[in-house]
């Protein structure tokens, strides 16, 4: 019903043939850098969110712990990401989406290190709640990110596009590395190399990647100034 009711605004039509696609989105790759770092950002987050599908396991495995505490725990992760996609998106408008994927970078990092050196099960229901605004920030905020790139309407549907194919190959190879590292050489490995990669990924949100709104405000007071 929502989709239904919401208006695109209108715009001249576009060649969009396949091959106007294809030279459009390398000339976009090609000329902004910025765009490439956020697809680097969105490619590491896939390997900082790795650990996620071994917590219950590990505690089920490691603590004992019950069914019905491993059934509380799946309840909690998708409650909290329920509540907290609206929260962490309304945030992201009034504050800045990049700076809300880094708080979930940390919040990735902090669950899998919890889950490291957890003593006890209970220890989990912080780790799920951890999880749900990882989850959040890497899967979420990033659709509404990656409409900032675009300086123009023209080039939003090609930025769209590339936002979550070119990360594909990472989004297979991440749980599957996870899972051999477990059974090889056990879920706190695969604990310590996924906070180890949500700590780079929040490291290149700061200090690699700029905020697309930020970045090109000046350009379009300007753009709506010569309007």
């Amino acid at each position: 019903i929502v989709l239904a009711l919401t208006r695109e605004p209108a715009t001249p039509p576009q060649d969009s043939t396949p091959y106007a696609v294809w030279r459009r989105s390398i000339e976009i790759l090609r000329s902004d850098g910025n765009f490439r770092a956020f697809l680097g950002v969105r490619a590491i987050s896939q390997f900082a969110g790795m650990a996620f599908a071994f917590y219950v396991i590990y505690a089920v495995q490691q603590y004992g712990m019950s069914d019905a505490g491993a059934g509380v725990m799946v309840a909690i992760l998708l409650i909290g990401q329920v509540l907290l996609a609206p929260l962490m998106g309304r945030l992201g408008d009034r504050w800045s989406h990049r700076a809300v994927m880094s708080l979930g970078a940390i919040g990735a990092a902090l669950s899998a290190v919890l889950a490291w050196i957890a003593p006890s099960e209970y220890w989990f229901y912080a780790i799920l709640l951890l999880e749900a605004v990882a989850v959040v920030a890497i899967w979420t905020v990033p659709l509404a990110l990656s409409v900032s790139f675009a300086q123009n309407t023209e080039d939003r549907p090609v930025y769209i596009g590339m936002a979550n194919p070119i990360p594909a190959p990472a989004t297979i190879l991440a749980p599957v590395l996870g899972g051999w590292l477990a059974d090889r050489a056990g879920y706190p490995s695969t604990f310590a190399l996924s906070a180890l990669c949500a700590l780079i990924m929040a490291a290149a949100l700061w200090f690699v990647m700029k905020d697309p709104t930020t970045l090109h405000a000046p350009q379009q007071s300007l753009q709506r100034s010569m309007d």
